[in-house]
């Protein structure tokens, strides 16, 4: 889903992005990066995730940059 990264704190491992037109967060986990070939995101930058309901909350399962994003 298109979304916009929220915020990213490589130090803890996690952060969270916004699915554009969609007020709720998702969790987005350094390891989920890794396995996506990512090392960080910057907060503002559009990207493209897909989301799963986890125990805590909506959460990202894979995340590819904005240029790579199928619609």
């Amino acid at each position: 889903q298109p979304s916009r990264e929220k915020w990213f704190d490589k130090t803890k491992g996690f952060g969270f992005a916004n699915v554009f037109g969609d007020n709720h967060d998702v969790f987005v986990h350094v390891d989920v990066l890794r396995r996506s070939g990512l090392a960080n995101l910057m907060a503002g930058e559009a990207i493209g995730l897909r989301i799963i309901d986890g125990e805590r909350g909506r959460m990202a399962i894979d995340v590819v940059t904005w240029d790579n994003v199928v619609l």
